[in-house]
């Protein structure tokens, strides 16, 4: 066999395998650096919605503290308190909440209860005489703060709603609750629909700690409250809040999650945020072939084209260089036979 054909397949097979070792090697590290840059996208996104959820909470917070306030709120519940009722100051103090309701779009109605947690006045009077010392923000208001229910459906037309409730108190002690019943799709879900940053596929949604959805699903309909999210971005993030599942993965600070499979059961890329005072979490995730694919294509193109320019490249050195050896070779048989 010729010195030139030895000297081409060693050098192609040089130029293919250290070809496909430094574009491998390179497509791991790119990889790598690419997902991360994902994942801290991601994790901003998911920081960036919590805290505005958790601004509109502080202000309808600071609504239902500044209705507790009003004189003529207390002086009602002190009257219902001593057995007594001022039809006039009744008319009032529910003039006034419904002023608050018509300028704040997503709150529904305002509503009082004595300290036993009867309503006596407010926006609803379909609800008037209603006992709501059953229900679990009552709970919540017996020591004195204000509160915020979980996400719930509307009694009436089946909504998602929130209560955010605070007690009334006339020298420091508990006359009367405020209830403001706020619809959640006007106030939360409008935060979260925002797709900015998110792609096609890409969605921000809370949990609560039941793992169930309590905003809607960019691929399932109508999941609030009624489909479970169960993943190791839903199950990492309920471990932060104190509420570990079975099959608990180990989660170290803030860091994002890796690669993992979603409620549908599709791989996305995601990050989380938990919100500890309302026991929720938000989750913040995104198809792994929309933010990833493409870019993996590319380069997986981009390697080809350069190991087979490579390997054409070094296999013609070798063929030179095998030709030039070739002939020397020649000139030597030929001088000796001389």
């Amino acid at each position: 066999m010729k010195i030139k054909i030895v000297i081409m397949i060693m050098f192609f097979l040089v130029a293919l395998l250290g070809g496909i070792g430094g574009t491998s090697y390179y497509y791991v590290q790119s990889n790598q650096a690419m997902n991360q840059q994902v994942f801290n996208h991601l994790e901003n996104v998911a920081q960036s919605r919590a805290n505005h959820i958790e601004t509109e909470l502080k202000m309808e917070k600071e609504v239902v503290q500044s209705l507790a306030l009003i004189g003529g709120v207390e002086k009602l519940l002190l009257a219902y308190a001593n057995n007594s009722t001022y039809p006039g100051q009744k008319l009032n103090v529910e003039t006034r909440l419904q002023k608050t309701v018509d300028s704040i779009e997503q709150i529904i109605h305002i509503n009082l209860a004595n300290k036993f947690g009867t309503i006596i006045a407010g926006t609803n009077p379909a609800i008037l005489g209603d006992d709501k010392s059953t229900d679990p923000i009552f709970t919540k208001l017996k020591d004195g703060k204000i509160a915020i229910s979980d996400v719930r459906f509307h009694p009436e037309n089946e909504n998602l709603i929130l209560i955010v409730a605070s007690p009334v108190k006339i020298d420091g002690r508990i006359v009367g609750f405020v209830f403001m019943r706020i619809d959640a799709q006007k106030s939360l879900f409008p935060i979260l629909f925002d797709k900015t940053g998110l792609g096609e596929t890409g969605e921000t949604y809370l949990i609560n700690k039941e793992n169930y959805a309590i905003s809607p699903l960019l691929f399932v309909e109508e999941a609030p409250l009624k489909w479970k999210v169960d993943s190791i971005n839903s199950r990492n993030c309920l471990n932060m809040l104190g509420n570990p599942l079975d099959g608990e993965i180990e989660h170290l600070g803030h860091e994002p999650v890796e690669i993992y499979l979603d409620y549908r059961g599709q791989r996305v890329v995601g990050a989380h945020y938990p919100l500890p005072e309302m026991n929720w979490c938000l989750l913040a995730e995104i198809n792994e072939e929309e933010i990833l694919g493409r870019q993996r294509h590319l380069f997986q193109r981009v390697s080809l084209i350069i190991i087979i320019a490579l390997v054409l490249i070094i296999t013609l050195v070798g063929f030179f260089i095998g030709k030039f050896l070739d002939k020397r070779v020649v000139l030597k048989k030929g001088n000796k036979n001389l």
